[in-house]
């Protein structure tokens, strides 16, 4: 069965917020809605042979994304919110 979404992109919801992650180059940028980057990710690799990890170059926000990209977990220093697919970018 596909999971259906190859890339992590898309909006999404953190916890109780939206962001919206969005490919530019081989790096994700975290927008808000107006378009403003607030972090640029990089894929780190996988783990556990499943979980797609992508974090910011000091490392204090990370994500681990289920295969599909549709759910997965969200770190920041002393923080862990579930993340969940809402729909794609608008255009």
């Amino acid at each position: 069965m596909d999971s259906g979404q190859e890339t992590f992109s898309g909006e999404y919801l953190i916890g109780d917020g939206n962001t919206y992650i969005v490919p530019v180059g081989d790096t994700y940028e975290m927008q808000d809605g107006t378009g403003n980057a607030s972090n640029v990710l990089y894929f780190q690799g996988k783990e556990n042979d499943t979980l797609s990890v992508f974090s910011n170059q000091d490392k204090s926000i990370i994500f681990k994304m289920n295969p599909g990209y549709k759910y997965g977990t969200y770190f920041a220093p002393n923080e862990q919110w579930p993340v969940e697919l809402i729909g794609p970018v608008p255009e």
